[in-house]
């Protein structure tokens, strides 16, 4: 396994370098999992952000509330930036497995779009050959597709999401992502 984790990132902001770090990977891989949650100007550059300078060109962040237009313009940078990767991928006879993302507690900013996203991903699962979209991570985390903040065995909760609805609670959390992330990647 070999994990590239860009926190707060958007597929554009692997883009730059993602031939170059794949291909330094030894052995080369025969999959590659691609997981984004949504992540629209919050990797912290400001007007140089790669999602914020395309959608709202100018601007420092995203506004808080996003309109229809704003989510379709979101979901198709991503498949536009997704697809980049997964021909790359193709190019280079390796699979692609999308991760879906988890739902995100109602009220919050992921919350706006991440059904668009979860619909473009899986559009993208069945448009190529060697390419698939996995639920597991979102079925772990979000059973039923309903957002939850904590887990609750024989009567203790454990949590799951940080009081943000959004970010993933260590260790319960974080564990039941990876799991379910190493088991859609091992296929």
């Amino acid at each position: 396994w070999n994990v590239w984790a860009i926190s707060g990132g958007a597929p554009c902001n692997a883009l730059p370098d993602y031939g170059t770090r794949i291909l330094a990977i030894d052995p080369l891989p025969v999959r590659v999992g691609l997981a984004f949650i949504g992540n629209v100007g919050n990797h912290h550059d400001g007007a140089a952000d790669c999602m914020v300078s395309r959608l709202w060109p100018g601007a420092e962040r995203s506004p808080a509330t996003l309109t229809t237009s704003d989510r379709a313009r979101i979901t198709a940078l991503y498949r536009q930036d997704l697809t980049l990767m997964i021909e790359w991928n193709l190019a280079h006879n390796m699979s692609t497995v999308l991760v879906a993302p988890p739902v995100m507690q109602p009220g919050t900013y992921f919350n706006q779009v991440n059904a668009n996203l979860v619909a473009a991903y899986d559009a993208l699962g069945t448009q190529y050959g060697g390419v698939g979209c996995t639920h597991l991570v979102r079925d772990a985390l979000t059973p039923g597709d309903l957002w939850r903040g904590s887990l609750t065995s024989g009567g203790t909760a454990y949590p799951l999401r940080y009081t943000d609805g959004t970010h993933l609670a260590a260790p319960f959390g974080t564990q039941m992502y990876a799991a379910a992330l190493f088991q859609s990647l091992s296929g």
